[in-house]
């Protein structure tokens, strides 16, 4: 596959505070075959008006279809909020015959400029590569400190025993295909962990790759899953991810 078209997709709830440097570091990367996907689940905040003022354009009918300094970019507002795995299944949904790769990045994250050139790389040296994914610097908000986060190599003992591998990675289109379900590429029933069982999946049939390299800007804050989602929801989900790998 020679120079994939690749689509970045951020889904957006609630991270007006960020939503600009995101879409900033997508549009800046050194890979230029790219279009951008921006969904926002029906965001509360100022979310919309960061998008719009940074695309230059505004929401018609829901939805924005522009070109930023040479790259496509398409933006979609959700009219109800229905959670991270479902706003990434309508972007997904929505641009199947854009791309040949997906590249997830949150909305409160940022890519390194060298994000997409490198994975990509890493994904088309080798056949039946699904998923690609890196180190990362982790930024905590409430004291500034920074350090990186080192992943481990792919392992799929590992991955059944924990989750390893980022959820902001680039993923083969051919092999978010071949999971799908009734249940979507990502699993509509989880709140978290949805990326979790979507590289169980993939691994299953895919091989998955790590980059040891930093990445991606991730952001730890009040408003992350890890603290503001109940521990019963995060439990009720790993009890989901046990039932459905065993199928």
């Amino acid at each position: 596959m020679a120079n994939p078209i690749v689509n970045i997709v951020i889904a957006n709830y609630n991270y007006g505070k960020w939503i600009q440097n995101a879409i900033r570091s997508a549009l800046n990367q050194d890979y230029k075959n790219i279009i951008v996907t921006i969904i926002d689940d029906n965001s509360t905040d100022d979310s919309v008006d960061k998008i719009e003022e940074i695309l230059g354009c505004k929401f018609v009918d829901s939805s924005i279809n522009t070109v930023v300094n040479g790259i496509p970019v398409i933006a979609f507002r959700l009219p109800e909020t229905t959670g991270p795995s479902n706003a990434r299944n309508v972007a997904t949904h929505n641009t199947l015959n854009l791309c040949d790769i997906y590249a997830i990045l949150d909305a409160d994250d940022e890519m390194m400029s060298n994000k997409v050139s490198v994975c990509v790389q890493e994904m088309t040296q080798i056949n039946l590569v699904g998923v690609v994914y890196a180190d990362y610097i982790i930024e905590d908000i409430s004291t500034g400190i920074k350090h990186i986060e080192y992943k481990e190599p792919f392992s799929r003992n590992r991955l059944m025993q924990e989750c390893i591998v980022h959820s902001g990675s680039l993923i083969l289109k051919q092999a978010l295909l071949d999971i799908v379900d009734e249940f979507g590429y990502y699993d509509i029933n989880m709140r978290v962990c949805e990326d979790y069982l979507l590289w169980l999946k993939i691994s299953k049939k895919y091989m998955i790759l790590h980059v040891p390299e930093p990445l991606t800007l991730v952001r730890v804050h009040e408003n992350n899953s890890t603290n503001s989602v109940k521990n019963e929801i995060w439990q009720k989900n790993w009890n989901y991810i046990r039932t459905r790998i065993q199928e």
